[in-house]
This record gives structure tokens, C-alpha cells and sequence, in this order.
């Protein structure tokens, strides 16, 4: 006979071997009973019970980055992203968080500002670049668990160009205007111009 939690377990076993798996028993009891019989006789019952520990789970870890709520891998520089967490726990452990970044300079991103609450909040990155953040909870039981996500920030291309006269003032009907552009992209290249003429009166 075979009991979990004192339930019996049905059909019985009823080999002279028997091998269970105790996966899905955490904190559970198993009362083994065995009775034999040699075609005549019972004999007295023998009894074991084993206490199955109770398994502490790793909490659940995640975050992502959200720009005009929808997620996003990579965003503009001057942008703001919100980074929203979602850390759970099975036993409600206290719980200990960090976060920790580094910046396309290979630097430490500042992170004082980030919160431990598992509520959203605002990053504003200062660099264009490849930046990477990570986020460590810690239930103080299981090993910490880390999750590390990558964020790319797009350098937004600069207009401007030289002109030849450089004196606004100066031009008679019929002079020619020369206009070259020194646009740039820190992170690329310039790969079209839309010039516009307005006329003044």
C-alpha cells in the first residue's frame, strides 16, 4: 500500500520492487506499507514514511524597455525609455534588488535613480551607443538571479552646410549662391539632403 499524505495511491503496487519518482511531492509525506503473502499466510505489515522537502523556487525575473508603449531594442538619443520590471516570487521572499548598467564608453551607468519597488520608471541616456543594463534579485535562498538586456541608442544626424556668399546682404539680381552641406551622423552616414528654398518678401 502506498499513501501520499496519507491518501492512498491506487492500483497498488504490487511487484517485489517498486521505484517512484518524488518529483511534484515537495512537502509532502509518502507512507510505504508493505504486506507479503507466501500462498497461505499474510504477514505483519512494515511501514516507512519519508518527509519530502519542501523545494524553495528562484524568483522569476524580467524587465523590458518600452518608448510611446511599445517595447523597444533600440531608441534615439534624447529619447526617453521606461524600463518596466517583472520579478515575482513563489514563497513571497523578501527580496533584494540592484541594478547595475554599462554605458557605449564602457562606463557605469548611473543607477541611483533606478527603482526597487517593481514599479516603472524613466531612463534618459546621455550617449549614443550600445548600452547594456542588468537586474539582480536575490530572495536570499536560491542564488541571484540576473537578467541582462541591451539597449541601443541612435545618434541623431545634424544639418547644417556653408555658403558662398556669407553675406545675406550683399547679393545683386543674378549673383549665384553656392550651398555645400557638413551634415554628419556620429553613428552613420548621411544618406539623403531635402533642400528647401523660401522666399522672402
Amino acid at each position: 500500500e502506498l499513501l501520499i499524505n496519507d491518501t492512498p495511491v491506487s492500483p497498488a503496487p504490487s511487484d517485489d520492487i517498486f521505484i517512484m519518482s518524488t518529483d511534484g511531492l515537495e512537502g509532502m509525506s509518502i507512507t510505504v506499507n508493505l504486506k507479503v503473502n507466501d500462498g497461505a499466510l499474510d504477514s505483519a505489515q512494515e511501514s516507512f514514511t519519508y518527509s519530502i522537502m519542501s523545494v524553495n523556487q528562484a524568483p522569476v525575473v524580467d524587465f523590458s524597455f518600452e518608448l510611446n508603449n511599445g517595447s523597444v531594442s533600440g531608441i534615439n538619443l534624447g529619447d526617453t525609455v521606461t524600463i518596466v520590471p517583472s520579478v515575482s516570487d513563489a514563497e513571497d521572499d523578501s527580496l533584494t534588488w540592484q541594478w547595475t548598467g554599462v554605458d557605449s564608453n564602457g562606463s557605469p551607468i548611473d543607477t541611483s535613480d533606478f527603482l526597487t519597488t517593481g514599479s516603472s520608471f524613466v531612463y534618459v541616456p546621455v550617449l549614443y551607443g550600445d548600452h547594456s543594463i542588468s537586474l539582480s534579485i536575490d530572495d536570499g535562498v536560491n542564488e541571484a538571479i540576473v537578467v541582462t538586456k541591451g539597449l541601443t541608442v541612435n545618434a541623431v544626424p545634424v544639418a547644417s552646410f556653408n555658403y558662398t556668399p556669407n553675406d545675406s546682404d550683399s547679393l545683386v539680381p543674378g549673383a549665384q549662391i553656392s550651398l555645400q552641406s557638413t551634415s554628419y551622423d556620429q553613428d552613420g552616414t548621411i544618406e539623403s539632403w531635402l533642400w528647401e528654398v523660401v522666399s522672402a518678401p
